[in-house]
């Protein structure tokens, strides 16, 4: 009775009287400030005085401060083609402490050009609470969970992205009734697809002529192999691979020619990180028109390429036609004999043009 207790850091006890064979305790509330370290806090009070006089030794107590969990992430793989999906996973790891942490929360605002796949495939082990990943949104966001104490828990959500680069992602804070966890970053590497083109030199030729057929698989922006190359070429009508075929393949794997010299295919390619690949064969006119050739698909390690385009026009050879004028005479008359040469379906000029007549007997 008619004590007091004073103080923040220091507490001071005094006034108190205690009759005999009492006991008495009193409790003191103390707040941890957000910025102490955890560890072990031992508190040894001074001795206890009577009259001025020690009647008690110190008291001593020990205070565990824990500190709030670990917070990470991780890509799942850290490298991906474009188009394809790593899964991002938060790992909250509570194992180290005794005492459960709840009421989780984070934002994560994914960097521009990653977001979040379809589906999502959002979830969580972690206790209760909210993911939040819309499929095409850049947001992973986790609220009013819980952690058991030494436990750890994940929540995790698949992302994607369709452009190549390397993207630096920093989570917000991770909240608890633990503290705050801080940040937690992880790098996404994406590796654009190869380029894939293809060209006929020359463009335009005459039936029964070549032009050179060229394939270039473009990894050159890369920082990674592509391999399991492979794609097939089905050749218009009025185009066929020439025989011999003059093939340079700088792409490795195998290439065959198909069904009647019409189909060009390639299988298990490869070109290294930064670098490009050409296929060339020659092809020869078999048909006069404007051949449009596409493609199927150029795939790899690294996705999907697409198809690769271009436009051979193949001309007709020359017409050549002859006629007497008139075709019927008698003998000792004159007739003219025309020669006509006409070019007029082809595009390009005919040159070193030669023929030879040998008249009948008789004329």
């Amino acid at each position: 009775a008619g004590s007091a207790v004073s103080g923040t850091s220091l507490l001071s006890f005094s006034g108190g009287n205690l009759p005999g064979g009492g006991t008495c305790s009193f409790d003191v509330t103390l707040m941890v400030p957000a910025n102490a370290v955890a560890g072990l806090f031992v508190n040894t009070t001074s001795g206890l005085f009577q009259n001025g006089l020690i009647s008690a030794d110190p008291a001593t107590a020990t205070l565990v401060v824990e500190p709030p969990p670990g917070f990470a992430k991780a890509f799942l793989p850290d490298s991906i083609a474009a188009g394809t999906v790593s899964q991002l996973v938060f790992t909250i790891d509570n194992a180290g402490n005794s005492l459960a942490a709840n009421a989780l929360d984070f934002t994560d605002n994914l960097p521009a050009g990653v977001v979040v796949a379809t589906p999502s495939n959002a979830s969580t082990t972690c206790t209760g609470g909210t993911v939040t990943a819309v499929a095409g949104s850049g947001v992973v966001s986790y609220t009013g969970g819980s952690v058991g104490a030494g436990a750890s828990c994940t929540v995790q959500a698949d992302t994607t992205s369709v452009a190549g680069g390397i993207y630096v992602n920093t989570s917000g804070d991770l909240t608890s009734s633990a503290g705050n966890s801080g940040t937690a970053s992880d790098t996404l590497t994406v590796i654009n697809q190869p380029g894939f083109t293809k060209e006929f030199a020359p463009d335009t030729i005459n039936i029964g002529q070549f032009s050179t057929l060229s394939f270039v698989i473009d990894n050159s922006g890369n920082s990674a192999d592509a391999t399991a190359l492979a794609f097939t070429d089905n050749l218009p009508a009025g185009i066929q691979v020439a025989t011999p075929p003059v093939i340079v393949n700088g792409c490795g794997g195998s290439l065959s020619i198909k069904s009647g010299r019409t189909v060009i295919s390639l299988e298990d390619g490869a070109v290294g990180a930064n670098a490009s690949c050409t296929i060339a064969l020659d092809v020869i006119g078999t048909g006069a028109g404007s051949h449009l050739n596409t493609t199927g698909d150029l795939t790899s390690s690294l996705g999907n390429s697409g198809t690769a385009s271009d436009t051979l026009t193949v001309n007709p050879q020359p017409g050549f036609t002859k006629e007497f004028g008139p075709d019927t005479i008698n003998i000792g008359q004159g007739s003219t004999l025309s020669f006509v040469i006409n070019n007029g379906g082809s595009s390009v000029d005919a040159t070193a043009l030669t023929f030879t007549d040998s008249l009948p007997t008789g004329v």
